[in-house]
């Protein structure tokens, strides 16, 4: 499970080619992978300006960007630092934490399923 960024953007042009190249940069790239972050591009001729998001384990966009650059991306990993599961990232080694999320979803999941299940019987 990964936080996400995404970048959609209009066409490929020169100012999307910049925000890859910056993180391209190992330092950018480690503070990605310190922050459980991956990047994702889209082209959608429908958006008239870039758009980059911040989405959170749950699937929730956390924040919004007219744009990407080093201050865009502080202002992510403060935004990230104060969400609860960051937190406990912290507090914990980091892994157990992504295990121990997963694990509350499957257990949520199974029993929604079994709920979904003896609704569709009754």
């Amino acid at each position: 499970m990964k936080r996400l960024i995404t970048i959609i953007s209009p066409q490929k042009s020169k100012e999307l080619e910049l925000m890859l190249s910056l993180l391209e940069k190992e330092y950018v790239k480690k503070q990605l992978k310190e922050y459980n972050l991956v990047v994702k591009t889209y082209i959608d001729k429908s958006v008239k300006s870039i758009n980059v998001n911040l989405i959170g384990y749950d699937g929730m966009v956390k924040k919004s960007y007219l744009g990407l650059d080093k201050k865009t991306l502080q202002d992510m990993f403060q935004t990230i630092d104060t969400m609860p599961m960051r937190k406990l990232e912290k507090k914990q080694s980091g892994g157990n934490v992504i295990n121990h999320y997963k694990n509350k979803y499957t257990e949520y999941k199974i029993k929604y399923m079994h709920l979904k299940y003896i609704a569709d019987t009754i």
